[in-house]
């Protein structure tokens, strides 16, 4: 059935029955999204939810959650691309690929220290993240001057006994909600700074500038060298701290804000499908990505980069504090079916999935096929006309999807558990 959506919510206090059940279901390939009680119910707490309520939220079996009939929520008001701030930072503040300049023009800069780079990307997305804090609630502002939902204000608790529209705050909580996307490749880009610029010392931050503005044409070694950098999803701990430093000051920057209607501003991690524009706009990057390439999608790993397995993937994901970024994440990851036929094979995923839990990974969202039929699927269509897989917070017919979404399928690493 198309609707009701499901999701599974996993949690500590799991009986042995329910899990298996779980893992059963999930086993059938639809693609239904697994999301952690002991990370999101925490996260609602910390954002202002009262426990009655956080208990009660839902996933929208995409990647927002949220609390039915008791929220004013615009999960995605904004989308943020991470790397290309981290372009406008190397490029005097302009956009490598139109020299357009987007948020000011930045002066040349020498950093002694990959610490002093660091600071100056925080700072620049920083900035962005407060200017788009106050178009935000401008535009809150003119709704709440111009537009009233009446019918969807008497089905949200509190907006009758406060008297005021969903578009004024009446609503028990009121929030809004920016999505940071590319996480994965500004930590590989930023890594891979450090280690060739500032540790190996390769070459000066100069030199690496003028190599990305030639989308690295001349510049091969170069580019090998950045490839070489350990990449996201391997559990590096070097990396992992890093993961964690980046994703704590996101968080520090909108804590305190407020939105027009005197709710909160709450970030996600995540892209959807905006991965494959962004990367069109964005110019190449530290991480050895070429110009237009594609952006890594969601929290995923980059095509081929991780090495040492799914849990590693979840050990990488576990240096983020996801109580901070309630308004959602996901990663996506394809599994060989063949091992699920066996008891033994579902009770091994059954424990990867607890892990899962203990890791405080948020959410995951997964796929059961193998690369040889999703090959052969690409060659011959009509021969799998219902071959479902997760595309990103959804599922379609592997036939139905357009060439760059097989693509980006088929990249995915397969995973299998030992």
């Amino acid at each position: 059935m198309p609707a009701p959506y499901i999701s599974v919510r996993l949690h500590k206090g799991m009986t042995e029955r329910a899990l298996k059940a779980a893992v059963n279901f999930i086993a059938n390939g639809l693609g239904f999204p697994v999301v952690n009680d002991e990370v999101l119910i925490p996260a609602f707490l910390k954002h202002g939810r009262a426990l009655s309520d956080a208990n009660d939220y839902v996933c929208s079996c995409c990647y927002e959650n949220t609390i039915p009939g008791r929220e004013s929520f615009n999960p995605s008001a904004s989308w943020i691309n991470a790397p290309m701030v981290l372009e406008l930072l190397l490029n005097n503040g302009k956009q490598l690929l139109t020299g357009e300049t987007l948020c000011g023009e930045i002066p040349p800069f020498t950093c002694e220290t990959f610490e002093d780079l660091l600071e100056a990307y925080l700072s620049l997305m920083k900035k962005i993240l407060l200017d788009d804090i106050g178009a935000l609630n401008r535009a809150d502002h003119f709704l709440m001057e111009n537009r009233a939902n009446p019918l969807m204000s008497i089905f949200i608790e509190d907006c009758i006994a406060n008297g005021k529209d969903i578009f004024e705050g009446g609503a028990r909580y009121n929030l809004t909600g920016i999505i940071v996307v590319g996480v994965p490749n500004l930590i590989n880009s930023l890594n891979a700074i450090r280690e060739v610029v500032y540790e190996q010392r390769k070459v000066d931050l100069r030199t690496l500038t003028e190599a990305l503005r030639a989308d690295f044409e001349g510049y091969g070694d170069l580019r090998q060298s950045l490839l070489k950098a350990p990449k996201w999803g391997n559990g590096d701990e070097k990396m992992g701290r890093l993961t964690k430093y980046v994703t704590d000051a996101l968080y520090d920057t909108v804590k305190a804000e407020k939105n027009a209607r005197g709710g909160r501003f709450q970030l996600a991690l995540y892209s959807f499908l905006v991965n494959a524009r962004m990367g069109s706009n964005t110019g190449a990057s530290p991480d050895g990505r070429k110009a237009r390439q594609i952006l890594t999608r969601n929290m995923n790993p980059t095509w081929g980069t991780d090495k040492n397995g799914p849990t590693e993937v979840f050990h990488t994901l576990s240096n983020i504090d996801f109580t901070k970024f309630p308004n959602g994440s996901a990663l996506d990851l394809k599994f060989d079916p063949a091992p699920l036929a066996s008891q033994k094979g579902r009770d091994l995923f059954g424990g990867f999935l607890m892990s899962m839990i203990e890791l405080r990974v948020m959410q995951v969202q997964l796929s059961f096929v193998d690369s040889d039929t999703l090959f052969d699927a690409r060659e011959h269509p009509e021969k799998y006309p219902d071959l479902m897989v997760k595309v990103a917070g959804f599922s379609a017919r592997f036939a139905e999807l357009g060439d760059d979404e097989k693509d980006e399928i088929f990249g995915r690493s397969l995973q299998r558990l030992n």
